[in-house]
């Protein structure tokens, strides 16, 4: 009489399966934990996605096997031809069918130790299920379902008849699907033999708790997601690369304006121009007109002392606005045009830059020295979200990323230890 033990998966080739399938299991941690996977520049490119509560598709596609067995005292129930070996004792009963052939292989106390499903027609083995016992009891199972090419087949394991893991291989790749002892999903991996990337994703309550990517066995990228699916936290090894992300393009549509291009007199009192006056009778602005259409108009504070900003003027339009400290220092500049661009100085020297077009707002800051880039970000104004934000060294290289997604921040960071 035959019956099925359920769903739980693992593989094994072999006489000793009961070992093989430890050491197949420790492989299999490893897998889930630690192995070779995609370098920090082919994950932000690759595999920067927000997988928040979606588990991948692997999960679906690899299906654990049914595993089914047989007591060894029903052994005899079975028809078919019976092989015993040469001391007389059962070692298999052949099962012919209409297309297929099964073997029913039997340790010496008549326990299952595997079943091996073949094709008639070309005598090609099809499934193979080996079993682990221990103190004449099912310990552990492995059923083998191959493919049409050769090397392609896949694995489901069971332990103490529950689903394990399952494990395919398939065209130069292996993927598997790791399982709690409640069946819930414990992990995947993706591992690819050829180029020994490998990536390995950890779930915890059906929520992805972190992904890691590793090549050649070295990890080379870490990604942890928050609890309630919300901000990640990624880590990398390596030169960061970002998808559309071209500092030097950045850098020359985001160049800083010329602080001296900005005259202010030092004196208010010398200033000739059409000027206003508030109904107190402080001074409120001075416009003085120059040649070709340009003109500047200085603002001046309450007390009527100090120019506190000025617009330059071309044919009636404004094209440049720069705003004064309280000691008559630079503090700003914007340069009018298709795109608004706004420089912020500090002691002197150019502090941010900020660029205004179709509703995003994008900026770049500097370090003290007013030369070296400290970041860059982008501003949606209508969410009023960032958009995405990047971190420099001194070298300009990237040490951490930041993007928003549909499931919140994701945050990739370079530094990762082995």
């Amino acid at each position: 009489m035959i019956r099925s033990l359920g769903m739980n998966t693992v593989s094994f080739s072999g006489t000793n399966l009961l070992e093989q399938f430890k050491e197949k299991q420790k492989n299999v941690n490893l897998t889930t934990d630690e192995k070779p996977r995609l370098e920090g520049a082919d994950v932000l490119t690759n595999y920067a996605k927000a997988w928040i509560n979606q588990p991948p598709s692997i999960v679906n596609e690899l299906k654990p096997a049914e595993l089914v067995t047989i007591k060894g005292d029903e052994a005899d129930t079975l028809q078919g031809e019976k092989v015993l070996n040469s001391n007389g004792v059962l070692e298999a009963i052949v099962v012919k069918g209409d297309s297929t052939t099964k073997e029913y292989h039997f340790f010496a106390d008549k326990q299952l130790s595997k079943i091996v499903e073949k094709e008639n027609e070309t005598g090609k083995v099809l499934k193979a299920v080996n079993f682990g016992t221990e103190n004449n009891k099912l310990t552990c199972a492995g059923v083998t379902e191959y493919g049409a090419n050769k090397g392609d087949e896949k694995y489901t394991a069971f332990d103490e008849g529950k689903v394990s893991f399952v494990l395919e291989t398939k065209f130069g790749q292996h993927r598997s699907v790791g399982f709690n002892e409640d069946g819930s999903l414990r992990s995947t991996s993706e591992y690819d033999v050829p180029s020994g990337a490998d990536k390995i994703t950890r779930y915890n309550d059906g929520k992805i708790e972190s992904i890691r990517y590793y090549r050649d066995g070295r990890i080379v990228s870490k990604s942890e997601y928050s609890p309630d699916g919300g901000e990640v936290v990624q880590y990398s090894k390596g030169k960061m690369l970002i998808p559309d992300f071209d500092l030097e393009k950045i850098k020359a549509e985001m160049a800083p304006a010329d602080i001296n291009s900005v005259k202010v007199p030092e004196n208010i009192e010398t200033i000739q121009g059409e000027k206003k006056f508030r109904s107190n009778g402080t001074l409120e602005s001075i416009e003085v007109k120059g040649e070709n259409g340009k003109s500047t108009e200085y603002k001046v504070d309450f007390e009527g002392k100090k120019i506190t900003m000025g617009t330059e003027i071309e044919n009636g339009k404004p094209v440049k606005n720069f705003g004064l400290d309280e000691d008559g220092s630079v503090l700003l500049i914007t340069e009018m045009g298709e795109k608004d661009k706004t420089t912020h100085f500090k002691d002197g020297k150019p502090h941010a830059v900020t660029v205004m077009a179709d509703g995003v707002q994008k900026s770049i800051e500097f370090r003290k020295d007013g030369k070296n880039l400290r970041g860059y970000s982008e501003w949606d104004t209508k969410t009023e979200r960032d958009i995405r934000t990047v971190e420099l060294d001194d070298n300009d290289e990237v040490i951490s990323y930041t993007k928003d997604t549909p499931d919140g921040y994701m945050t990739t960071k370079k530094g990762l230890s082995d």
